[in-house]
């Protein structure tokens, strides 16, 4: 019977999260609790490993190809499965990650020097993207509510989006780090934004299955079908936690879009997943989703714990439940530290390692991000270690 509460040993698998810890600053001790980085520390979901002991099975790792019915099958059938979504095999085009996509998409739809709009605080490889390709970042940044909640700036981003050096709107949905679900109204209201104004919407939906009991996600593509100016990204990879097999894809319903695709794709020769990859997501799109559908409960009710820790042992600490992605997003400014020194506190004082809220752009400066998609033994672990950083 598979246990989310059981705890496994991540260590020694060159994964990033456990064994690359210590280089997150210096003097951090090699028994730091990591909560940082979006992937959960849950084990493979025993349909994956079953398919990927077949496949090695086979004892052959040639070039491998994901052009097959059975591979679209497994997206369209997932998609359709979550969304209610009918999309065709020729939308589906293959990406090794979400930020290489966006990256491709970047350089294909932008030239150096014009604008990429963001939402700050948002994903921190958003501006390093656009940075690194010649663009420049253009913040939009969200409101915060009074209640902890955010918004997105609509009468701002209306004026960005005007601006004809502004080239491309970058959107999270849902949004990491501040977990909201973007309502249809308001999707509907970005897309006819950049179709009034020629602004190609590239949206990233990483965390687009992770949404908690009773919300429900819509990819903003659903609602413009066959849009000349939409890219959708999307990939199995925080859904499943299996980052680490290097998968994704782009959904381009318009013919002018896919081949913008292939020609950027094409000058870094993107062609073949690895072998063991394109077998991992069709396992976990056609074979997980009783574990998926378990682990939701799961995660929901990881979340309130920590609502419920916070509000008594932290008093000073703020946290809303997301409404999507495992991530908590603590506000940690009512204790009156500068940033720097509430890193300094988490990681040297508790032994614990957080995101930095600081990171993620604009509005960030006094959270941190702690990832509770990890074994409850292990959240309770590292809200306390956090209570010593901060209260102690």
């Amino acid at each position: 019977m598979y246990q989310f509460d059981e705890r496994i040993d991540r260590y020694g698998c060159n994964q990033v999260k456990y064994d690359f810890v210590g280089r997150v600053a210096e003097g951090v001790r090699a028994d730091a609790l990591p909560m940082w980085i979006a992937d959960m520390d849950f084990a493979a979901y025993p349909p994956l490993i079953e398919a990927l002991q077949k496949r090695v099975e086979r004892r052959t790792f040639g070039y491998s190809l994901h052009k097959t019915d059975e591979f679209f099958g497994a997206i369209r059938g997932w998609l359709r499965y979550r969304f209610g979504w009918e999309v065709a095999n020729g939308d589906i085009c293959y990406t090794p990650g979400m930020m290489t996509a966006i990256a491709f998409l970047i350089q294909g739809l932008s030239a150096p020097g014009e604008g990429v709009v963001i939402q700050p605080p948002v994903y921190d490889s958003f501006a390093e993207v656009i940075e690194r390709n010649g663009r420049r970042v253009v913040n939009n940044p969200l409101i915060p509510r009074e209640d902890g909640g955010y918004e997105m700036n609509l009468t701002q981003l209306e004026a960005q989006l005007r601006l004809p050096e502004n080239k491309i709107l970058l959107l999270c949905s849902p949004h990491n780090p501040v977990g909201r679900i973007w309502r249809e109204d308001e999707l509907r209201r970005v897309g006819e934004l950049c179709k009034e104004n020629g602004v190609f919407l590239i949206s990233d939906e990483s965390h687009c299955d992770l949404v908690r009991r009773g919300l429900r996600h819509v990819p903003v593509q659903q609602l413009f079908p066959g849009s000349p100016l939409i890219a959708t990204c999307m990939t199995p990879s925080k859904t499943f936690s299996v980052s680490g097999f290097q998968i994704g894809y782009v959904l381009l319903q318009d013919e002018g879009l896919r081949g913008i695709w292939e020609r950027e794709s094409m000058k870094v020769h993107i062609f073949h997943p690895n072998a063991l990859a394109i077998t991992a997501l069709q396992a976990v799109y056609n074979d997980c989703r009783e574990y998926y559908e378990r682990s939701l409960d799961y995660l929901d009710e990881n979340l309130r714990l920590v609502d419920d820790f916070l509000k008594t042992e932290m008093p000073r600490a703020r946290y809303r439940l997301p409404e999507a992605t495992y991530l908590c997003w603590i506000d940690l400014r009512g204790y009156g530290c500068p940033p720097q020194e509430i890193m300094e506190r988490c990681l040297y004082r508790g032994n614990v390692v957080p995101d930095p809220g600081a990171g993620f752009g604009q509005g960030g400066e006094g959270f941190i991000r702690l990832n509770a998609g990890c074994p409850r033994e292990t959240l309770m672990e590292g809200l306390q270690r956090l209570r010593k950083a901060m209260e102690d």
